[in-house]
């Protein structure tokens, strides 16, 4: 794993850290609790809450369903990924 920051359509770049994967040309990155509440700051449209943070249980929220983020631990800090969403790496 190495430390990158990550954005959508030129947002802002949210610091994360990635294996290299990528799906579909996209990065697959992995970001800290305080990272995906800024994510989910960023997100939320006034209407539409995309991602909800129970404690430290985070879901993708879709019209009637509710997906919980998969989780790695490295050194001892958990990180978390949102599957399917177009990140960009933006390098460091």
């Amino acid at each position: 794993m190495r430390e990158s920051f990550f954005s959508i359509d030129r947002g802002p770049k949210f610091p994360g850290i990635t294996d290299g994967r990528l799906w579909n040309g996209w990065a697959c990155p992995w970001f800290r609790l305080e990272t995906m509440s800024e994510i989910a700051r960023w997100v939320e449209d006034g209407i539409n809450d995309p991602i909800e943070i129970n404690g430290e249980r985070i879901f993708e929220v879709y019209e009637t369903e509710r997906i919980e983020l998969e989780t790695i631990v490295v050194d001892g800090v958990t990180y978390y990924q949102i599957s399917g969403w177009c990140w960009d790496e933006e390098g460091e």
